[in-house]
């Protein structure tokens, strides 16, 4: 949620700057928060998913036996 606050602190700040009218800052402040949320939720998502994927592999490692390899 931090992304979206940053990404609508700095649409607002830009909007004020380029002179656009009041009543349209907290839309575009809006809009902008509302497209940096797929993002950001891609990425938690994503990085769940590696640590998930991560815990699984090491499981399965320390529960593994050698395999003795044939000769010849």
């Amino acid at each position: 949620m931090l992304a979206a606050g940053y990404a609508a602190g700095y649409a607002a700040a830009t909007a004020v700057a380029n002179d656009v009218p009041g009543a349209r800052v907290p839309l575009v402040a809006g809009i902008a928060a509302l497209l940096v949320l797929p993002p950001t939720a891609a990425y938690a998502l994503t990085a769940r998913g590696v640590g998930w994927t991560a815990r699984l592999i090491r499981r399965r490692t320390a529960t593994a036996r050698p395999v003795r390899a044939e000769a010849g």
